[in-house]
């Protein structure tokens, strides 16, 4: 790979140590495959590192391709630490260097980037494409399909970019009194861990990550709470009693979650959180006397959060 220095790469897959292995600075060009077995965090960072009108998608893709000025390499190894480095699989690849075989591969290549561009031909496209991958990603892990350490250090909210790491939800709520209805059974009701009361007529944020704060009588900031995580393993239609958000979110004492966004219980978090939240503008995520409150209506307006 350092003799290669390669500048156009198709790859079925990218994992979390694709540095290692590729300077980004070089990359024309990076094409993969968006489905399970890439990690859709390393496919965050590339577009991030190298911007979204180099990085393109290809469902199909299960070539493995890196073509430098002077020489190729094809082979079997995706860019991962599992493909490419000295302790992961068994992978056999081979660099060649004539100039026929080197004009055949860029052929080739081209032709893979046509085929990225007719199925995500922008930008939209791609970022949808992300967050559906990121959806099955997290849902393999809960599954158990998909092992990835969970004991990495926390993103701090300065890292976080919902354009790039994912939308998260955010929620609020106040203390009631409820009870359960015969639509969660009872061992259901005994793992349940954190739940989130919603609209009946909201989004399903299953597999979704929700960061919930408690609201006063007033609608605004309980600064005794601090925000928290909970992540939707699981969604119940009348659920509950509970008055206009009768559907309940749940996480799982018993199920695996995914590494959190970022760290929510950070002191320079929380404390700009409660100064935001509160004010004018993002009055449409408080939802004391704004009638029936949806995720569904205000999501831009998360995502402007996030990013204030």
């Amino acid at each position: 790979m350092e003799k290669i220095a390669p500048k156009r790469i198709a790859v079925a897959y990218i994992g979390a140590n694709w540095r290692e292995f590729v300077d980004p600075g070089a990359l024309e060009y990076v094409i993969v495959s968006p489905t399970l077995g890439s990690n859709p965090e390393s496919i965050a960072e590339l577009a991030r590192e190298i911007g979204w009108e180099k990085l393109w998608f290809l469902d199909g893709l299960h070539s493995k391709l890196y073509i430098g000025d002077s020489s190729v390499i094809v082979g079997s190894a995706n860019l991962s630490n599992n493909g490419l480095s000295l302790s992961g699989n068994e992978e056999l690849c081979v660099r060649l260097s004539q100039e026929s075989l080197l004009e055949e591969a860029s052929r080739l290549f081209w032709e893979y980037l046509q085929k990225a561009k007719k199925s995500y031909p922008d930008e939209r496209s791609k970022r949808d494409r992300l967050e559906e991958l990121r959806e099955k990603h997290r849902k393999a892990i809960v599954n158990q399909l998909i092992h990835v350490p969970l004991i990495r250090a926390k993103k701090s909210i300065f890292d976080y970019d919902p354009d790039y790491d994912g939308m998260v939800y955010i929620a609020w709520y106040v203390d009631g009194e409820f009870d359960y209805t015969d639509a969660i059974p009872q061992p259901v009701q005994d793992d349940i861990k954190k739940e989130v009361h919603l609209a009946p007529t909201d989004m399903r944020p299953t597999n979704q990550w929700i960061l919930t704060w408690k609201q006063t009588s007033r609608g605004y900031a309980d600064r005794r709470t601090k925000p928290d995580w909970v992540y939707v393993h699981k969604v119940f239609s009348d659920a509950c009693d509970d008055e206009e958000y009768e559907m309940m979110c749940i996480q799982c004492a018993s199920l695996t979650v995914p590494q959190e966004p970022f760290d929510a219980k950070d002191k320079v978090f929380v404390d700009a959180f409660w100064e935001v939240i509160d004010q004018p503008e993002f009055e449409g995520l408080r939802g004391i006397e704004n009638g029936v409150w949806r995720l569904r209506d205000n999501q831009s307006l998360m995502r402007e959060f996030l990013n204030f």
